[in-house]
């Protein structure tokens, strides 16, 4: 009996490989491993990237998954570039993957795909870093702007300011009652391209706010590109910012949510 129990796996799990393929090539744009935390609920990966100026939350809740066991939580730590090579090879959009960890082996994830294809993703050491739980206390309940907005427009303006500067300042401020909601990419030769985002977005597409206050901070441009590069096909994103203070960045679909919170750009 004691040895039937031995073998019963810690992890079986079973998702679309493309829904998680999606998520691992944008983490790969920013950090190196990657910390796998799962339980009862389901997968959660919370990391900081190299640089500690931007913190990403990532929560596949296990309604997600097709098929998820997990009886005991536990972390691992993988090499983000090899499970996401791994994914890439191997067709993600017309497969399925399970996810398996045996308490005999528990060196190494084992990934088997739908097409017959296996791989062991060996588990490497790590430790987590205390800068993530600095980013989880940060208070956003006063003073800031919360938004629930339309991510393509952001995802235009990110695309033809490339050229103009490395930074993008989001500006509210409230004129003759009226709210507004500046992007503003300029540089130092004044030259600049700019949007009001609530009174585009109240024209064409929904958009809510939920609070508001005259705020101004600038977020790098290439982080800004990168986020936004994958928005879980998400119509709408939640932004939250205060005056010089990290933004939050919250994609969510269904049973998958998608967090970044940007350290800003402080002008010497």
């Amino acid at each position: 009996m004691d040895q039937i129990q031995q073998q019963k796996p810690i992890l079986n799990a079973n998702i679309d490989s493309f829904k998680l393929f999606e998520i691992i090539k944008n983490l790969n744009n920013f950090v190196d491993d990657i910390f796998l935390r799962f339980d009862i609920n389901g997968l959660k990966i919370i990391e900081m990237d190299p640089a500690t100026i931007l913190y990403i939350e990532t929560d596949i809740n296990k309604k997600a998954f097709n098929k998820y066991n997990c009886e005991n939580d536990f972390n691992i730590n993988i090499n983000c570039n090899d499970l996401f090579k791994i994914l890439k090879d191997s067709n993600p959009k017309n497969t399925n993957l399970n996810l398996n960890l045996d308490s005999n082996k528990s060196e190494c994830l084992n990934l088997t795909f739908s097409d017959g294809f296996k791989s062991d993703l060996f588990i490497i050491d790590g430790t987590d870093t205390d800068m993530t739980n600095e980013f989880r206390k940060l208070d956003y309940n006063t003073e800031s702007i919360n938004i629930d907005i339309d991510p393509k427009l952001i995802k235009q303006f990110i695309k033809r300011s490339v050229n103009i500067s490395e930074s993008i300042k989001f500006k509210g401020y409230v004129l003759n009652d009226i709210k507004h909601l500046k992007l503003i990419s300029e540089n130092d030769l004044k030259n600049n391209l700019n949007i009001d985002l609530i009174s585009h977005l109240f024209n064409n597409v929904a958009c809510g706010i939920n609070t508001f206050y005259d705020s101004e901070a600038k977020y790098s441009h290439e982080y800004l590109k990168k986020i936004f590069q994958y928005c879980l096909n998400s119509e709408m994103v939640n932004i939250c910012y205060k005056s010089d203070y990290p933004i939050k960045i919250n994609f969510k679909v269904n049973d998958i949510s998608l967090i970044y919170i940007l350290a800003p750009r402080v002008d010497n």
